[in-house]
């Protein structure tokens, strides 16, 4: 078939659909809506798992990653040198980089950022072309080199305006003084999470909170690694080559494998795991709603088709084949969605912007992944995709109806004038069929919206073990001062503390390294005398009054401000460590050795001065884990975030902190009530639901658009028989009930369908939405069902209605 054949199949297509545009734009716009949702759920996809990064050749790009059966480790800086060195035979360049938070003085204010530590050769090996002045170099990372720094755009425009002469200024990183040389251009991403300045790693010792030299020390594993293959090598010949390097290199543990994949994708591995699952999920719903659509412009143009049937057949006289036939209404099905593929797109457009808003302004924890991180494309890869599915629709919507129309069958009856069945009900027919297609589908697509919305009430039901309803969170982090000392950061936050607790509407003000439902944890391992093996516990460093903020239950006592590093170590632990270790007996005045996570830090012997209650710390989805509380008092932290217990409504105190929080020294990073931050950690969550929400809301609408037309048309060619009925004694309630209850079986027999179908694939459906149930309830099926047959009963009253007002007379004349 040729080009000039298929533009002519189109053109007919166009003028046939100009003559009856109602049918056609109705076509349009159902395709358009279902389209758009795909073709954004599939930028989303394709954000997550094929967007190159902004670099120069991207698929030349490798990640290496040390494994072990248990998972993955860091490299230490010695190692970063010595697989330099031994990786050129197959590397073009291997550099390495690590983050971390740094609060960064830019001479107006303190701010919060993620600060990228990497090798000279980090951003070269990268090959990106700032957007001001120059990127970091190897001589930038030689001992004695002055400190430099470069930072992304979205820094440049937050910290200093936007303004081309902060290249060549000064800020002070964590209080020690860095030239900015360069600004990274628009779009930036680096490789792992954003970052807001980048520096070298013969910086880490100065910037480090511990003010430690972890540059010898084999031991400290912080790093991770990327490197450029060499022409002609794979990243299989790489990992082959650097496989013994690495067994030569480190040893132990004796089953640590090396693996070289390709790094060049935009997101980073670990977010890429944490968003996938529902992204996956979301896009088989997206696909389901497709599907009902696809019955839903099927039964329309079945009846389209119905009302040409004298004209197919005219032309099938005059000499055309089924083919032909088949091709013509091909084409018009195919240039329909064409047009609502493309009406798709442009809503496509507005749908990425949504979602990347979303991306850019959520975390786990207090912050955020920065603006711009996430930046989803309708490219040329998006583009075909819905080019493809426009066509795939257009097939698969219009072959049935076309073949159904060019049957022989179908054509006779054309000739004769005959354009709806005589007499007795025919039967089960295509267009029964798809009704309950679409009410099968649709029973899908709110069963789940329905389950989801039960799993996240469950959740908000779920007590996490404290007190979140008036209660203010300030995420902060203090930069270094000259001169600073632990000592020195303890009296600051003790101070803040304080003032916080003192200002009118606060009840209580205390410090905790990482507040609940934040998504951040650190793991220690504890240990006691009476239970032989250590058990692995979520470690939080409080200050005194703590669990009395949050009304967190306590047995024994709190920790205080008697306690300094000089007094013996002191700590609480939760009532689920203490089963754990002591098998229910009292944890009381007992001795566990553990330590508060920081590198370097050996663990130490601390009594056991109290119990408190279990705790959610990640999430409100996750069991309690094991806890060990830690006094804030003996030990040093620049980070800490201060929970305040207001006596009304935290959002009108959020003001007065900040004004309280405005310190050179300190950089506010995040500043909210608790409730918004919970709220925060089921964003994800929520947004899927909602989602699947507005598909479920469609697909209901679709159904019962698609059930009322069939049954409106099946009136209209049962018009003859009906008045035959009523001509031989049937009444108007009669006709009516016999007309509902046709289109009530349809959607029972439907409904049935999916409920089944649903139940059967309940274990599919766990893990749309992370850590969430998905435990078929009846309550929710039944709520389904009630829902169907009630939208569905009321989109065929009409044609019901209609039925039965039938007049005998006409209607056999007609």
């Amino acid at each position: 078939m040729s080009v000039d054949t298929v533009l002519q199949d189109l053109r007919l297509a166009g003028r046939s659909l100009a003559r009856r545009p109602g049918r056609g734009l109705a076509v349009i716009v159902t395709l358009a809506l279902v389209l758009g949702a795909n073709v954004t759920v599939f930028s989303y996809l394709d954000f997550l798992l094929w967007q190159d990064l902004p670099v120069r050749d991207p698929d030349r790009l490798v990640s290496l990653t040390f494994e072990t059966p248990s998972g993955t480790l860091a490299t230490s800086t010695p190692m970063v040198l010595d697989l330099q060195v031994e990786s050129r035979r197959v590397l073009a360049g291997l550099a390495a980089s690590g983050i971390t938070s740094a609060a960064v003085e830019t001479g107006t204010e303190t701010l919060h950022a993620w600060l990228h530590l990497v090798t000279g050769n980090y951003l070269p090996l990268l090959g990106v072309e700032p957007a001001l002045g120059r990127v970091l170099e190897e001589d930038d990372d030689r001992a004695g080199a002055e400190r430099v720094a470069v930072v992304s755009q979205g820094f440049w425009r937050r910290g200093f305006s936007g303004d081309r002469s902060a290249v060549g200024r000064t800020v002070r990183v964590n209080g020690h003084v860095f030239t900015i040389v360069g600004v990274m251009p628009e779009g930036f991403v680096a490789t792992g999470l954003p970052a807001d300045v980048y520096t070298t790693i013969s910086q880490e010792a100065l910037l480090r909170t511990d003010g430690r030299d972890h540059r010898n020390d084999r031991g400290y594993e912080w790093l991770g690694l990327v490197g450029r293959l060499k022409p002609g090598v794979s990243p299989a010949t790489a990992q082959q080559a650097l496989q013994a390097v690495a067994a030569r290199l480190r040893p132990e543990p004796p089953d640590l494998r090396l693996r070289v994949e390709t790094q060049g994708t935009r997101v980073d591995p670990e977010a890429r795991a944490y968003l996938l699952p529902a992204a996956r999920k979301t896009f088989g719903f997206v696909v389901l709603l497709l599907l009902l659509a696809c019955a839903n412009v099927a039964n329309l143009l079945i009846a389209g088709t119905a009302d040409r049937r004298a004209e197919l057949s005219v032309r099938v006289a005059l000499g055309a084949n089924r083919w032909r036939l088949v091709r013509g209404l091909l084409a018009e099905s195919l240039l329909l969605a064409l047009l609502g593929g493309a009406l798709g797109v442009l809503l496509a457009f507005w749908g990425v912007r949504r979602i990347e808003t979303s991306l850019s302004t959520q975390t786990g924890g207090l912050g955020s992944w920065g603006e711009g991180w996430a930046d989803l494309r309708i490219d040329g890869r998006v583009l075909a995709f819905a080019l493809a599915l426009s066509l795939l629709t257009g097939l698969l919507a219009g072959l049935l109806p076309a073949l159904q129309a060019t049957a022989d069958r179908a054509l006779l009856a054309g000739l004769r004038g005959d354009l709806g069945p005589r007499g007795r009900f025919r039967g089960f027919g295509a267009r029964e069929a798809l009704v309950v297609a679409q009410v099968a589908l649709c029973t899908a697509l709110l069963v789940g919206t329905g389950l989801f919305a039960r799993s996240l009430q469950r959740i908000y039901g779920l007590d996490p073990g404290f007190r979140r309803a008036d209660v203010v969170l300030a995420s902060l982090s203090l930069a270094e001062r000259p001169g600073e000392t632990p000592a020195g950061r303890r009296e600051t936050f003790r101070a803040i503390e304080q003032e916080v607790a003192e200002r009118p509407g606060v009840a209580a003000a205390s410090l905790v390294m990482h507040v609940p439902l934040s998504g951040l944890s650190r793991s220690v391992p504890v240990e006691a005398p009476e239970h032989p093996v250590p058990v692995v516990a979520v470690v939080q460093v409080v200050s005194p009054g703590y669990f009395s903020t949050l009304d967190i239950p306590l047995q024994g006592t709190d920790v205080s401000a008697a306690d300094t590093p000089e007094t013996p170590p002191v700590a609480l632990v939760s009532a689920g460590l203490a089963r754990r270790l002591w098998s229910g007996g009292s944890p009381l005045g007992r001795t566990i050795r553990t330590s508060s996570g920081s590198p370097g830090e050996t663990p130490r012997d601390h009594r056991v001065i109290g119990m408190v209650g279990d705790v959610r710390q990640v999430n409100l989805w996750e069991p309690p884990p094991p806890m060990v509380y830690l006094s804030f008092t003996q030990t040093s932290r620049r980070r800490m975030t201060l929970v305040a217990r207001t006596t009304g409504p935290p959002g009108g105190l959020l003001p007065v902190l900040r004004q309280s929080l405005a310190r050179p020294e300190v950089a506010l990073i995040d500043l909210l009530p608790f409730t918004a931050q919970v709220e925060r950690s089921l964003w994800q969550q929520r947004m899927s639901i909602e989602i699947v929400a507005v598909f479920g809301g469609l697909g209901l609408a679709l159904a019962a658009l698609g059930t009322g037309a069939a049954m409106s048309a099946a009136v209209s060619r049962r018009t003859r028989e009906i008045g035959l009925c009523m001509a031989l004694g049937a009444t108007r309630g009669t006709v009516l009930r016999r007309e509902l209850g046709r289109a009530l079986v349809l959607i029972a027999l439907g409904a049935g369908i999916g409920l089944a179908s649903t139940l059967a694939a309940a274990r599919l459906l766990a893990g749309f939405v992370l850590g969430m149930e998905t435990v078929p309830e009846p309550l929710v099926f039944a709520a389904v069902a009630v829902v169907l047959l009630g939208v569905g009963g009321c989109a065929s009253w009409k044609p019901a209605w209609r039925a039965a007002q039938v007049e005998p007379l006409v209607a056999l004349k007609g």
